[in-house]
């Protein structure tokens, strides 16, 4: 029995990571969910070993890898959707990244957090128009807010458009 049902497990595992890469929280809480789905939580302890089994065999296999996981994602969102620090890390923090771990790729990364800065106001500007009235600086701010910046460095950044 625990061999067919981690041999079922696994194949979840694969085509889910075929689709997307994801963090060791959130593999391991789709493989609790279909877990709970194909049992009849008839052995719980059986099951969370299967569990186990399959995410140190992912991990083993470097399918699984938190750290490159963190990297590509911060890469990736401040290339195409620049965001400021606070909003990365709301973003990691809901698939399981905690805060040191996510502090120490970012300082490895060693990002401009002005120049991502800069790129968002100009995808702003290149989205909405200039930034000529009061309206508009408010829409930049809010647009800024939601993206994660720092506060001080929004009200920086704003006073260039006076």
């Amino acid at each position: 029995m625990t061999e067919a049902l981690y041999a079922k497990l696994m194949d979840y595992a694969l085509r889910a990571l075929g689709r997307r890469m994801m963090t060791e929280f959130e593999i391991h809480k789709k493989l609790v969910v279909k877990l709970r789905k194909i049992t009849d939580n008839a052995d719980d302890n059986v099951g969370e070993d299967v569990v186990k089994r399959v995410m140190n065999r992912l991990v083993e296999l470097e399918l699984v890898n938190d750290d490159q996981y963190v990297r590509d994602f911060i890469r990736t969102k401040l290339i195409l959707n620049p965001s400021g620090k606070r909003g990365l890390q709301s973003k990691l923090r809901l698939k399981g990244i905690d805060y040191d771990f996510f502090e120490k790729i970012w300082d490895e990364l060693q990002t401009d957090d002005q120049d991502v800065l800069e790129r968002a106001c100009n995808s702003f500007v290149r989205k909405k128009g200039s930034i000529d009235s009061r309206k508009q600086k408010e829409r930049l701010m809010r647009y800024l807010a939601s993206r994660g910046f720092e506060p001080h460095a929004i009200y920086k950044q704003l006073s260039k458009y006076s």
